[in-house]
């Protein structure tokens, strides 16, 4: 059974190095948005199949990451859909205050089919429910 997230404001630095949301690693507080930065680089990786913030060294990637320096070349998305390329930008927002929301990620045109399976609908309604 999962807890409702309350929207406290957190200030706990943590979480590992190329996944992590700027605000939390500049020490600015952070709320639910920073686990929606966080599945927007698993996303990105997932999409295109490197990490949008590497280095040849954890301080270098942790660099990037705090300075949210994110490539998104065109050429190494052109296999990619509009939709997706939309809402993993819209997720990796450098400015937590514009970065989507867990509903208005859910309810994004990218996730949006004529019928979604069972067990997708019940996930769907879980993170809904537990996310808002």
């Amino acid at each position: 059974m999962g807890t409702k997230l309350s929207g406290q404001v957190e200030t706990l630095c943590c979480g590992s190095p190329g996944y992590v949301a700027p605000e939390v690693l500049n020490k600015e507080g952070y709320g639910v948005k920073a686990d929606i930065f966080s599945c927007g680089v698993i996303m990105y990786m997932l999409l295109i199949g490197v990490s949008p913030f590497a280095g040849a060294t954890v301080e270098e990637v942790t660099e990037k990451n705090k300075q949210c320096e994110i490539d998104f070349l065109a050429s190494t998305w052109k296999e990619v859909s509009k939709k997706a390329f939309d809402l993993a930008v819209r997720m990796l927002e450098r400015d937590q205050y514009h970065r989507l929301n867990v509903k208005e990620c859910l309810e994004h045109d990218w996730f949006k089919v004529e019928e979604l399976k069972t067990p997708l609908k019940k996930a769907f309604s879980s993170i809904k429910e537990h996310g808002e």
